[in-house]
């Protein structure tokens, strides 16, 4: 029932990429409001270069970006946190009015050493919303063969760029027990219990404007469902960051 991608990525390669994995965090007030600000005006000023996709995000890719200075800024901050020697393979600006189901952050053509995501709340509509009504929610557990979203058992789902996973054969670090329900009811409502099967939580962050919440990129991720919070919409933005093994 699952389409699982072929992967370049050895058993070797993948044991070293486990091993460096490490528990997801947040910098409080990476961003300054003189920052977002720039960062708002950037993606109003990218929408010709914008992406609406068939299951509901509005995205503007690194690619379009790449050169304007407060992108090269933002990188940089991020490079002097995870590390100088890290190079940003890809990233984008997204606009989402539902929450994001689970998927992890990969890159289907390069198979890049996959080190870091960094994802930097931007704004909230209503703009009088408290920006930290909303979550994003990180698992445990890992995907090593290429950018997935995960639907165990179904049924079958519509997608953009990821490939749909339905059997959790591959995923990594499954566990017997899973999360309690009165713990997903509350967080991922818009999420059926099949999906997160043999998933556990390695932290959730409140999704305010200006912080930088940093995870493995190949880590299961995604996000509470803001809408029950009176949230219509929100714009962040994403980088992923590749470093060698």
């Amino acid at each position: 029932m699952g389409i699982v991608t072929k992967t370049v990525r050895r058993d070797q390669h993948i044991h070293k990429l486990k091993e460096r994995m490490s528990p997801a965090y947040s910098i409080e007030n990476f961003l300054s409001t003189q920052e977002l600000n720039e960062l708002y005006s950037l993606w109003n000023s990218k929408q010709e270069c914008a992406i609406t996709k068939n299951t509901g995000p509005i995205t503007v890719n690194l690619k379009d970006i790449s050169d304007s200075d407060i992108i090269k800024c933002v990188i940089k901050k991020i490079q002097k946190q995870i590390g100088d020697e890290c190079r940003c393979w890809g990233g984008q600006f997204f606009y989402t009015n539902v929450p994001y189901v689970i998927h992890n952050d990969d890159d289907a053509h390069t198979f890049p050493d996959a080190f870091k995501a960094v994802s930097m709340p931007i704004k909230v509509w209503p703009e009088d919303k408290e920006s930290s009504l909303t979550e994003l929610v990180c698992f445990e557990q890992a995907y090593f063969e290429g950018p997935s979203k995960f639907f165990n058992g179904g049924p079958e789902q519509e997608t953009y760029y990821n490939v749909a996973v339905y059997d959790y054969e591959y995923v990594h670090n499954l566990k017997e027990q899973s999360i309690p329900k009165i713990i997903t009811d509350k967080l991922l409502p818009h999420l059926k219990t099949e999906w997160l099967q043999g998933l556990s939580i390695d932290n959730k962050f409140k999704w305010q404007l200006g912080n930088a919440i940093v995870f493995d990129s190949l880590k299961l991720h995604a996000s509470t469902d803001f809408r029950k919070k009176g949230i219509q919409g929100k714009l962040g933005l994403s980088l992923f960051f590749e470093k060698a093994i």
